[in-house]
């Protein structure tokens, strides 16, 4: 009678012991999954929370260029004479080598030793784009733009197509609308 009273007593615990190691077993797995994903979790918090402060940075760079008083000109030394040049009447500037050249309003030209990446630093953001490593527009200047060129005074100035997101933007701001006239095109 005791192997009887054993068997029946002790069958239903350790059936429930089976189903608890089963339980345990699958729910190990679903523990390991979850803990799994938290980490991955963590890292796309960390990763977003460093995204958000280079965002902020730039936005913050943005504001202070915003709120930068703009200066109607710019200084650039010319013959060993530093030359006060409006802004107003910069067409174009063109990198040539070591040097750039300033294109003028009034068809004057100025060369100087500086590099168009610390010129563009000077000039506001605007109202000058850079339309191609070698060039920069006064977006104000601008007459029409035909077959992928910019046409400013008479001249052809290319736009890259790393540039052209950007020179359209400014323009998009600018509310500019290039009316559609004939013109003879002229390579400088």
């Amino acid at each position: 009678m005791g192997t009887k009273v054993s068997r029946r007593v002790f069958a239903p615990i350790l059936g429930g012991i089976m189903v608890l190691t089963a339980l345990a077993v699958a729910l190990s797995d679903e523990w390991l999954l979850a803990a799994f994903k938290y980490r991955e979790a963590q890292q796309l918090n960390e990763r977003l929370g460093r995204d958000i402060e280079s965002l902020k940075g730039q936005v913050d760079a943005l504001r202070r260029r915003e709120t930068a008083p703009t200066a109607d000109s710019i200084t650039v030394k010319v013959d060993l004479v530093m030359t006060k040049v409006p802004l107003d009447d910069i067409l174009y500037i063109k990198a040539e080598g070591d040097y750039i050249v300033i294109h003028k309003a009034d068809g004057k030209t100025l060369m100087t030793l500086m590099t168009l990446k610390t010129l563009e630093k000077q000039l506001p953001f605007d109202r000058f784009s850079r339309t191609h490593r070698s060039w920069i527009v006064n977006v104000d200047k601008v007459r029409g733009i035909r077959d992928g060129k910019i046409l400013v005074d008479d001249a052809v100035i290319p736009l890259s197509d790393s540039c052209k997101a950007a020179f359209f933007e400014l323009l998009s701001h600018k509310s500019i609308f290039l009316k559609a006239e004939p013109t003879v095109l002229k390579y400088k």
